[in-house]
């Protein structure tokens, strides 16, 4: 019998090799022509996130539309573009209205803004899971209240769709297969769209907020198409209709937080396998609170550490880790004053985690061409670095940044809900020691969707380990050399995280 080293531990979360493809590409801008004047350049551009980030411009000449306050786009798991919205109309890789995607958000702003739909953060795209062929759109939509004076504007949300997109239709330019289902109806929270994924690392939950009220509306997509799941009352009742607020999970599915100008900024734990909050704080800024602009942004570090807010003027950090977060507040920018063409403020807006893990914000009011940009997000002030218009692009925009989710995430390995990813022992991964050549060789029986960590460790008979290897799923299969090893019998683990894998001998002559 022989004794092994005991690993820590801790639930997993697992990265998939190629779904950060979902949101490789981002499309901003305004179609329609690529010169304003001689100097100023209009125009679509997509911003395609790999392994260098390019920028594609001008895309379109025909179809006149504005990305402005809702943009929001997909692309497949390898990175291709596929699909993009105004939140009027949705449109396919080249950039025309895709068939059956004229017309979401159907009524009285549909008609009257023509060149944008004046919703902030009100739509985004989710693959339908374990099925590349379909695609989710959520949008909400806008129309005209009664007066309240709890309101901050006469118009808000009124209702809360999904658009479902077949990629293959139209011969492969894609279309929709039914459009503008009913999922929500009332007030609702007029500037907030996010989806996390389930635990099991292949369904996603959809929180929506009923405006001005503290119950939050659950839903689930599965493969099965999407349900209600359950409904939450917690925390405060939050402000109506902000049209400058912003939701989001971070990126390890944990937590959830809401941030506008009036709640400034709500945090929840996050249950993915339940889709319940727990554990509401708010922190309130006091500075923006002397500042009183009419919006506010925030973002969090990709290790989930580091919180980030803007006003119109300030950035600030927060650490999440530390026992006292309001404390932690940090100043670490301020508008400079600095104006493009010598009219438009390149001051603060919207702010979004991107693809490259850098942290961009776009700025308030009016055509820019300027990023901003936090290079090194999860580090503590001043090394995260954060840099004032670190990005010129190629064409002016105005409006918000494309929203999406955590695609890459994947399922927490040995919790109760990991219903899919369960690993078998000398099962699903193979061991073969190689005696006449040395090496020892791993491989899958099966394919997995996400990359899963693995260690692997060899002992002589005391129980000494003498080598320790980490690699992933994605190498297999994988060949570790033991050619240095003396003559005689050595055993060998494999585990992922605690989960032990695999157990057997190898015999070196």
């Amino acid at each position: 019998m022989f004794k092994f080293i005991a690993f820590s531990w801790m639930w997993l979360y697992l990265l998939a090799p190629n779904a950060q493809g979902y949101y490789s590409n981002w499309i901003l801008g305004f179609g329609g022509g690529s010169t304003i004047d001689s100097i100023r350049w209009g125009g679509l551009m997509r911003i395609e996130f790999n392994s260098q980030i390019k920028v594609h411009h001008p895309l379109h000449e025909k179809e006149k539309f504005d990305t402005g306050f809702c943009p929001s786009s997909i692309s497949d798991k390898h990175g291709n573009f596929l699909f993009c919205s105004d939140a009027r109309n949705i449109y396919n890789r080249e950039i025309s209205i895709v068939k059956g995607g004229d017309k979401i958000n159907p009524g009285d702003f549909w008609v009257a803004y023509t060149s944008f739909y004046p919703i902030q953060n009100g739509a985004l795209f989710i693959p339908m899971p374990d099925n590349d062929r379909y695609y989710y759109h959520f949008h909400k939509a806008l129309a005209l209240f009664k007066p309240d004076p709890e309101r901050e504007a006469p118009f808000g949300c009124d209702k809360f769709y999904y658009t479902l997109l077949d990629v293959a239709g139209d011969g492969g330019m894609g279309e929709v297969l039914d459009k503008n289902v009913l999922l929500m109806e009332g007030e609702i929270n007029s500037a907030n769209m996010a989806a996390c994924k389930h635990a099991n690392g292949l369904d996603w939950w959809i929180p929506m907020k009923w405006s001005g009220k503290n119950v939050y509306r659950m839903y689930l997509l599965s493969s099965e198409g999407v349900k209600f799941h359950h409904e939450q009352q917690i925390g405060i009742r939050g402000i109506k209709f902000d049209g400058n607020g912003r939701d989001f999970f971070s990126e390890q599915g944990d937590r959830y937080f809401q941030v506008n100008h009036g709640d400034q900024i709500i945090i929840m734990d996050f249950d993915r396998c339940t889709g319940t909050f727990s554990n509401q704080m708010q922190i309130i800024n006091q500075t923006a609170i002397r500042d009183s602009h009419p919006s506010m942004c925030s973002a969090v570090s990709p290790n989930g550490r580091f919180l980030y807010l803007c006003n119109i003027t300030k950035v600030w950090q927060y650490d999440l880790w530390s026992k006292d977060i309001v404390k932690s507040e940090i100043l670490i920018g301020q508008y400079d004053g600095f104006l493009y063409d010598s009219t438009f403020r390149t001051s603060f807006y919207q702010m979004r985690l991107a693809p490259d893990q850098t942290i961009y914000i776009n700025t308030f009011g009016g055509n820019n061409v300027y990023w901003h940009q936090i290079k090194n997000p999860d580090l503590p002030y001043p090394d995260c670095n954060f840099m004032q218009r670190a990005v010129r692009l190629k064409a002016e925009n105005a409006g918000s940044l494309p929203l999406s989710a955590n695609y890459k995430l994947g399922p927490i390995i040995g919790s109760a809900c990991d219903t899919i990813y369960r690993l078998k022992e000398n099962w699903d991964l193979q061991v073969s020691p190689g005696i006449t050549d040395h090496t020892l060789k791993i491989w899958s029986k099966k394919e997995f969707d996400f990359s899963i960590p693995l260690e692997l460790a060899i002992f002589d008979l005391n129980g000494r380990m003498i080598i320790h290897q980490s690699f992933d799923s994605e190498s297999l299969p994988f060949q570790l050399e033991l050619q240095d090893l003396p003559s005689g019998m050595y055993l060998y683990l494999l585990t992922s995280d605690s989960q032990r894998l695999n157990v057997g001998k190898v015999v070196m002559f």
